[in-house]
C-alpha cells in the first residue's frame, strides 16, 4: 500500500542524512530493531488477538477483540460471506478491494449534529465497479437505516441490513460508476470511538470522531478499509454557537432553519475512511497569524481549559511550522493538505490522532502549571509525530492494519530526529536531550500513541 517512487526518494534522504554520523546510525539501528519487534507483534497480535489498535486494550473495543477481528483469516468465506460473520474479515476485505476501482470512491455526507444524544445523516457514494462476481456490501454499525436506494431503485432495508452491513446485490450493481444513498440516524458515542459526545460541567457539548481503526461505519455507511480510499464532501448542520471542524477548509458557512448553521466543505483529497474527522461544539479558537507557507492552521479547546491553552499556542505553533519546513525538505514533497488545525479532545482514548488537517490530541497533554525538560521534548515529539503522518500514513497509507507497526514506529523515529534537528529554532522552551526521550519520559506516560 506505500508508493514505491516515495518510498525509494524516503531511504535516499534516510541514508543521505544518516551516513555522517555513527551515533546517528546507532540510533536509526536501535529503532529499527525496535520496529522489527514490532513488526513481529503485529503478526503475533494479528493471529491470535493481543488487543486494539494503538491501545493494547484486548476485549473492551465496540467489537470485542480490536485488529484480530478485521485481520482475520476466520469465518465464512465465498459470496455474501460478509452477511454471516459480525465484523468485517480480511478475505471478504480483499474481495471488496478487487471489485472497485481505488481513487473512485466519493462519499458525499450530509450530517444533521444534534444537541443531545442523536443525529441524523444522508451520505450518497459513488464508485467505479471494475469486477463483478457477487454482491459488495457496505459496513455501517448505527441505530437505524431509514431507506436505501442503489442506482436508483429503493430496496428492502430489513433484508440487506444486518445491523452491520448493508449488502449491495449484484443485481443491482453494474460494472463501471455506481452510486448508493442511504438515510440513517444514529447515537453519540460514549466510549471514545465512532462520534464522542462529552458534556461539560458548564453544560456545554463536545463532539468528535474516532476512526481508526475500524470505526468510521459507526458514524456513517461506508466502506471502511484502509486500502479503498475515497474523498469526502461534508455539509454539516449544527447549532449556531457551535464551530464544526474537518479534513478540509470550510467554503460557506451559512444560516439555515432555526437555529443552526450549514457548513459546507471543501472536497478532500482520496483519504482512508479511518482518517475522516468530524468535530463540533463551541470549541475556544486560536489561530496561527502568521501561519507556514499561508496554510491555514488553529487550535481548539473546550472553554473551560482556554486559559491553559492560550500559552501553549507559541511553542505549539513553533514546533508545527518548524516541523512543516524540515519535512517538505527532508521528504522532498510540499505538505499535502489544504489546512492543519489541532484540537484538545475531553474522554480522548489515545494520545493524538493524525487526522489530515484536523489532528485530535488527547487532553492530558494540557500543561496546568509550568512544564520540565522532558515534557517540552514530549510535548514536541507528539507534535511532530502526528506531523509527519500527514506523509507517512495519511499521503501514502498501508494497504492493511499489519503494517501499522511501520507507520508507527517510522513517524516515532523521524519525529525525534526532526525535533533534534529544529530545537535551536525553538525559541519558547528549553529542552532535555530528544534522544534521551525512549527510556526517560515515554513509558512512563501516555502509551495509547504507539501501535503495540
Amino acid at each position: 500500500g506505500i508508493n514505491a517512487e516515495y518510498m525509494g526518494n524516503l531511504s535516499g534522504n534516510l541514508n543521505l542524512h544518516m551516513s555522517d554520523s555513527s551515533e546517528s546510525a546507532k540510533r536509526l539501528a536501535l529503532y529499527l530493531g525496535v520496529s522489527s519487534l514490532m513488526g513481529i507483534s503485529a503478526v503475533l497480535w494479528n493471529k491470535y488477538g493481543c488487543g486494539s489498535c494503538k491501545r493494547g486494550r484486548g476485549g473492551d473495543s465496540a467489537f470485542n477483540g480490536g485488529l484480530t477481528r478485521i485481520g482475520g483469516e476466520t469465518g465464512a468465506s465465498g459470496a455474501n460471506s460478509h452477511l454471516n460473520n459480525p465484523f468485517l474479515t480480511r478475505d471478504a476485505a480483499r474481495i471488496r478491494s478487487n471489485s472497485i476501482k481505488g481513487g473512485t470512491i466519493i462519499n458525499d455526507l450530509s450530517l444533521r449534529l444534534l444537541k443531545g444524544e442523536k443525529y441524523e445523516g444522508k451520505v450518497s457514494i459513488t464508485f467505479e465497479v471494475t469486477r463483478l462476481t457477487q454482491d459488495l456490501f457496505l459496513d455501517f454499525e448505527g441505530k437505524t437505516v431509514n431507506w436505501v436506494q442503489i442506482n436508483g431503485f429503493s430496496e428492502n432495508v430489513g433484508i440487506i441490513f444486518n445491523g452491520k452491513f448493508i449488502n449491495l446485490p449484484a443485481s443491482r450493481l453494474k460494472l463501471g460508476e455506481n452510486t448508493v444513498v442511504v438515510s440513517f440516524e444514529n447515537e453519540y458515542s460514549h466510549d471514545g470511538n465512532g462520534l464522542h459526545s462529552f458534556i461539560d460541567t458548564d453544560g456545554k457539548q463536545y463532539i468528535y470522531s474516532q476512526c481508526e481503526p475500524y470505526f468510521a461505519h459507526r458514524i456513517f455507511p461506508v466502506f471502511d478499509q484502509p486500502d479503498l480510499k475515497g474523498k469526502l464532501r461534508l455539509t454539516a448542520h449544527a447549532p449556531a454557537e457551535w464551530t464544526v471542524i474537518s479534513n478540509s477548509i470550510v467554503l460557506t458557512r451559512d444560516d439555515a432553519e432555526g437555529y443552526n448553521l450549514l457548513w459546507k466543505f471543501e472536497e478532500t483529497p482520496v483519504l482512508s475512511s479511518y482518517l475522516f474527522a468530524f468535530i463540533a461544539g463551541p470549541y475556544k479558537e486560536f489561530k496561527a497569524s502568521l501561519p507556514y507557507k499561508g496554510i491555514p492552521s488553529s487550535i481548539y479547546c473546550k472553554e473551560s481549559l482556554a486559559q491553559y491553552v492560550e500559552k501553549m499556542t507559541i511553542p505549539m505553533f513553533e514546533f508545527l511550522f518548524e516541523g512543516m519546513k524540515f519535512y517538505e525538505e527532508y521528504f522532498k514533497v510540499p505538505f499535502p493538505f489544504s489546512k492543519y488545525d489541532s484540537t484538545f479532545c475531553p474522554e480522548y482514548n489515545w494520545g493524538a490522532m493524525e487526522h489530515p488537517g484536523a489532528v485530535t490530541f488527547n487532553e492530558s497533554l494540557i500543561w496546568r502549571e509550568a512544564n520540565t525538560k522532558e515534557q517540552a521534548v514530549f510535548f514536541g515529539v507528539i507534535i511532530l509525530h502526528e506531523l509527519c503522518h500527514m506523509w507517512f500514513g495519511n499521503l501514502v497509507t498501508m494497504k492493511w492494519w499489519d503494517d501499522l507497526w511501520l507507520n508507527e514506529s517510522f513517524a516515532q523515529y523521524v519525529s525525534i530526529f526532526c525535533l533534534s534537528k529544529i530545537t535551536s529554532k525553538i525559541h519558547s522552551l528549553t529542552f532535555s536531550d530528544p534522544w534521551l526521550l525512549p527510556v526517560s519520559y515515554t513509558h512512563l506516560t501516555l502509551p495509547t500513541i504507539y501501535s503495540v
